[in-house]
């Protein structure tokens, strides 16, 4: 099947968690599908929410929820955060006395990356299919419509390292997937289903490392969060179905969701 992916990088991030309480607005650890979804319609030069409130859709999700994506990390470990504290006067965000609203946020302060694979699908609608077009030709091109970002317009990011691959389905039952997975579509080798694993799980003789984080990964009816428990492991994995785990030319394993 045909493919492409590029690189996305920023110095800092701020993925925002929408269940964080009113003091301080953490961050996920990773990008997840709907941010990037976000990115490609920032490219692509699509609207995003209408603040005005005049209509109830949102242009690049509507346009893009069809397609599929793997996130590959470029990273092995949880990554540093601190929280900052700023005073938000937009008049958007606050109807505090004065206007000016103190917010706290925590945010990620470290360089961060990851391989976005974009698979093309002979089910993509003729509209879709000439959208995929449009996006890898943008790609390609390192040229957006719309500036991009990790989380918030002060943390811009950029693009790079474009490649035109094939990718076939993974045929073998255990595997080292090299992306973000859903936890209930793979099992670990040696554990129960009553053993428990940690957030991050570290086994420094084995210098491998597992994260697991619920993340979102559509959006629904209301554009809220649809969440699911993700891993990012360099451990063998047991896989349960082999849909959606996809080998690459150069024996990458992806899951695409």
């Amino acid at each position: 099947m045909k493919a492409f992916c590029f690189n996305i990088k920023a110095d800092m991030g701020f993925f925002k968690k929408n269940d964080s309480n009113a003091r301080v607005f953490t961050t996920y650890n990773f990008i997840h599908k709907p941010a990037v979804l976000g990115i490609f319609g920032a490219i692509l030069g699509y609207s995003g929410y209408d603040r005005d409130r005049k209509n109830n859709g949102i242009e690049y999700y509507e346009k893009l929820k069809n397609f599929k994506i793997a996130i590959k990390p470029l990273y092995k470990k949880p990554l540093k955060k601190t929280v900052v504290v700023f005073n938000n006067s937009s008049g958007l965000a606050s109807e505090e006395t004065g206007g000016v609203l103190q917010a706290k946020e925590q945010v990620i302060v470290e360089s961060l990356g990851y391989t976005i694979f974009v698979p093309f699908f002979e089910t993509f609608s003729e509209a879709e299919k000439k959208i995929y077009e449009k996006l890898e030709y943008m790609v390609k091109n390192k040229y957006a419509e719309y500036p991009i970002y990790f989380g918030k317009n002060e943390f811009f990011a950029y693009f790079e390292n474009y490649r035109s691959l094939n990718v076939e389905e993974l045929e073998r039952k255990e595997a080292v997937v090299d992306s973000l997975v859903k936890m209930k579509d793979v099992d670990f080798f040696g554990k129960t289903d009553e053993e428990e694993f940690d957030l991050f799980e570290e086994h420094k003789e084995e210098q491998k490392i597992t994260l697991i984080e619920e993340l979102p990964y559509e959006l629904d009816e209301n554009y809220m969060y649809v969440k699911d428990l993700f891993i990012f492991t360099d451990k063998e994995l047991k896989i349960k179905n082999n849909e959606g785990f996809w080998r690459t030319i150069d024996d990458e394993i992806i899951y695409v969701f």
